[in-house]
């Protein structure tokens, strides 16, 4: 592994620590109540780090609401695809389709 992926990886879980961080401080003090400061310090980063990777705290709001966005899209699309795997298994344990063989038969 090279050094540009080592640095985006570092990047990737830099941001992944802030932007966890942000789901803490605003769980309890809300929007207004969290600062930049008060994420910064909970991430046990700078405020400045934070400004590197968000533009201010309406853009990182918006980025977390996005990832909570993907991970219920992503639960939904696995539930669907479940139903569909039940509806089909529903569809050939139907009794009427007993009957029917393959043409390989």
């Amino acid at each position: 592994m090279g050094i540009v992926e080592r640095r985006e990886r570092e990047k990737q879980m830099r941001r992944q620590q802030i932007l966890d961080a942000a789901k803490k401080m605003f769980s309890q003090k809300g929007f207004t109540g969290a600062t930049i400061e008060s994420i910064a310090k909970d991430a046990e980063l700078s405020p400045a780090t934070l400004y590197l990777y968000f533009k201010n705290k309406d853009e990182l709001y918006a980025s977390l609401n996005m990832k909570i966005l993907e991970v219920l899209i992503e639960g939904l699309e696995k539930e669907a695809s479940a139903h569909a795997l039940r509806t089909i298994a529903e569809i050939f344990s139907n009794p009427g389709l007993q009957g029917f063989k393959r043409r390989d038969e």
